[in-house]
């Protein structure tokens, strides 16, 4: 069930994500923040493999949105599927090796006994070093410590984080103050639902 509207505003929001990342946005507002300027690596879209955990409604209407910018899209669901567009893998057995052509991954599935914690160290040691994520499902997918390794590693390059559990975080949780090497910004998309 989808309340009318959310399905343009979460991929208004995974577009503005996948960008910030896809663009380092993120990490030239804190170079900005430190009076520091070096230029990035930039990479062509077409270079970038987008992977979408989901193929529901959302997950749909997120990939649609970013087809024009040329990223080469991935999407994953326990089963097959066919998306214009979209190369897509089904089941347990194709789940690393979607995992590992994901260089942004976009998390939208629902939360479920058998997703809850989903997102966890095991997971980012599977995708590409440097990779980054989108989490739009809920805060339950989401290990913050697994995450916190992951980022002060380098393992993984960046998150943006649509949802939290708590949320919102306190000010002071190590989430919100994150800047050494991965980036974290919290807006909840579908916060005019409400």
């Amino acid at each position: 069930m989808i309340e009318p509207g959310i399905s343009d505003a979460m991929a208004e929001y995974v577009t503005l994500a996948v960008l910030a990342l896809h663009r380092d946005l993120l990490a030239y507002r804190v170079q900005q923040a430190g009076g520091d300027w070096q230029p990035l690596r930039f990479r062509p879209p077409v270079a970038l493999r987008m992977g979408v955990l989901g193929t529901g409604v959302l997950a749909k209407t997120s990939l649609s949105a970013l087809q024009p910018f040329g990223f080469r899209l991935n999407a994953w669901s326990r089963s097959r599927q066919s998306i214009g567009g979209v190369e897509c893998f089904a089941g347990k057995a194709e789940m690393d090796k979607f995992l590992s052509q994901s260089d942004i991954l976009v998390y939208l599935l629902p939360l479920t006994s058998k997703t809850a914690g989903i997102l966890n160290g095991a997971l980012f040691a599977k995708l590409p070093p440097g990779a980054a994520i989108v989490n739009c499902g809920r805060g339950g997918h989401l290990v913050h410590a697994d995450l916190l390794v992951a980022l002060d590693s380098g393992r993984l390059s960046g998150a943006v984080l649509d949802v939290t559990d708590p949320e919102p975080l306190p000010a002071d949780h190590p989430l919100r103050l994150h800047e050494r090497r991965g980036l974290v910004f919290h807006a909840n998309a579908s916060a005019f639902a409400e």
